[in-house]
C-alpha cells in the first residue's frame, strides 16, 4: 500500500511541476487514461485546474491559428490536436472549420510545386512551404513527371 502511494505521490508531483499527462504516461509506461485516474486522486481541486489550465492554453493556441488562417489539418499536423478539438475550439469563437478528406490544388499552388521542384526542393520542404500535405506533393509530383530525385530535375 506504501509502495501505491509514493507510487501517485510521484505522478501528482510530475503533474505538479508541469508536465503533460501523456509525458507522464510515456515515462512510466502506463496509459494516458491510468495517469488522468491517478492525478485526480491527489487533490481534486489542483488536478481539475491543472487540467483546465492546460486545455484553455492548448485552445487558445488553436483559436491563434485558426484566426491567421491556417486549415484543420495544418493545426491537426502542427499540434497533435485531435480533429474534433480543432473544431470546438473554432466554433466557440464562431469560426466554421470544416474538415475536408482531399483538397484540390489551386492553379497558384501547382505553379508554385513545379518552380520549387525544378529548384531541387524535396517534397518535405515544398509542403512546409505551401502548409501542404508531404504525400500530397509527391502524388502532384508524381502524376506531372516531376518524381524521383530533386538532384535530378
Amino acid at each position: 500500500m506504501r509502495k501505491k502511494r509514493q507510487f501517485i505521490d510521484e505522478i501528482c508531483a510530475l503533474y505538479a511541476n508541469g508536465h503533460s499527462i501523456s509525458q507522464i504516461a510515456s515515462e512510466y509506461c502506463i496509459s494516458i487514461d491510468a495517469v488522468k485516474n491517478l492525478v485526480r486522486r491527489c487533490e481534486p481541486a489542483a488536478s481539475v485546474s491543472q487540467y483546465s489550465i492546460q486545455r484553455k492554453k492548448r485552445n487558445q493556441e488553436i483559436i491563434d491559428l485558426v484566426e491567421q488562417g491556417f486549415s484543420a489539418f495544418y493545426i491537426h499536423r502542427v499540434l497533435g490536436s485531435a480533429y474534433s478539438t480543432i473544431l470546438k475550439a473554432a466554433n466557440s469563437v464562431g469560426i466554421n472549420l470544416t474538415i475536408k478528406k482531399r483538397v484540390s490544388l489551386t492553379d497558384a499552388q501547382r505553379k508554385a510545386i513545379i518552380e520549387m521542384r525544378q529548384q531541387g526542393l524535396t517534397y518535405q520542404q515544398i509542403a512546409d512551404n505551401l502548409s501542404l500535405c508531404q504525400r500530397r506533393i509527391a502524388q502532384f509530383c508524381r502524376k506531372s513527371n516531376l518524381g524521383g530525385s530533386a538532384k535530378k530535375l
